[in-house]
């Protein structure tokens, strides 16, 4: 009996996955966990070599180069990390997972990552109302890397008339981002 519950319950699951699978970029979703589809940057778009599920933001207007590096080695966690590249004199750059995210109002959440790099970076919460950007949520300034691997957080609640949420990184030099989590915090 126990097998059958599992199997019921893996079905349901992968019902649940596919009915997420079919909802368009830029619809918000509810999920549990990580929130973040594709925060540990295995998953890459082959044609662009871009994190599969993350827009790229300005990094067209900025000129800059961002890229999943294969490196099971030089990752925090897994096989890949994302690498941003702004040229000096260029505004930061800013990318941002494809799906918004339905919170809990009042709950409180946490984003955290892992950041190495020669350059500056910002965590941040963008927050929406009836499908128009509202705010964004973060440190007041961007803050220095250093050439390890470093945890870094952000913790956020969610004001009564906010929606959805979108997470976003902001970057200048260069920057690496592995294991990007967003969730309830514990």
């Amino acid at each position: 009996m126990k097998n059958l519950i599992s199997v019921t319950t893996i079905g349901a699951l992968l019902f649940s996955i596919a009915a997420f699978a079919e909802e368009g970029a830029g619809q918000a979703k509810e999920l549990s966990g990580n929130m973040v589809a594709n925060g540990d940057f295995e998953l890459t778009d082959e044609a662009s070599k871009k994190p599969a599920d993350w827009n790229p933001g300005n990094n067209a207007a900025v000129k800059s180069v961002l890229e999943v590096v294969k490196d099971s080695t030089g990752a925090h966690s897994g096989t890949s990390y994302l690498k941003i590249q702004v040229p000096a004199g260029e505004n930061a750059a800013l990318i941002f997972p494809k799906e918004h995210m339905i919170l809990e109002p009042g709950k409180e959440y946490e984003l955290v990552v892992w950041v190495r790099g020669t350059g500056t970076f910002r965590l941040l919460v963008s927050q929406y109302a009836k499908s128009a950007f509202v705010s964004s949520v973060g440190a007041a300034s961007l803050s220095e890397a250093t050439p390890q691997w470093e945890r870094y957080s952000l913790s956020y609640q969610l004001p009564e008339e906010i929606e959805d949420v979108c997470v976003a990184l902001q970057s200048t030099g260069e920057i690496e981002y592995d294991s990007l989590c967003f969730g309830p915090k514990k």
